[in-house]
């Protein structure tokens, strides 16, 4: 249930979340009149190492053209992992609504721990 990214390091978002790892976003309906949200909480860090290529190969897998940015001058990959989300569908009637705490996501991180989702809307050089 983690998110990955890959950024610069000259970025905002880089060295904001460098100082303050805190992080929260929303992913909004994928065409107009969608009103499907997940409202999302969680943690960023910037793995290294054995953790660093997992998490790339993982990424990689998701976005084909994730390694042609690898050899990129200040390149950095963020993973964000989970501590609330919340899914609502207001297209039902009566409204979907389902939360996930940090108990029930470690519980489903347990239950699937290489599930990582990439997210490359935030990629690349936009601040």
């Amino acid at each position: 249930m983690s998110l990955v990214f890959d950024t610069l390091d000259s970025t905002r978002k880089a060295q904001n979340l460098r100082r303050n790892p805190n992080i929260a976003l929303v992913i909004g309906g994928l065409k107009p009149g969608d009103e499907r949200t997940v409202q999302y909480e969680g943690i960023a860090d910037e793995p290294h190492g054995e953790e660093l290529e997992r998490t790339q190969h993982l990424y990689f897998a998701s976005f084909p053209d994730g390694p042609e940015r690898q050899h990129w001058q200040g390149i950095t990959y963020i993973r964000v992992r989970p501590t609330w989300i919340r899914y609502s569908d207001y297209n039902k009637n009566p409204p979907e609504i389902v939360e996930f705490d940090l108990e029930r996501i470690r519980h489903l991180q347990h239950e699937h721990p290489d599930d990582v989702s990439a997210n490359k809307t935030s990629s690349s050089t936009e601040s």
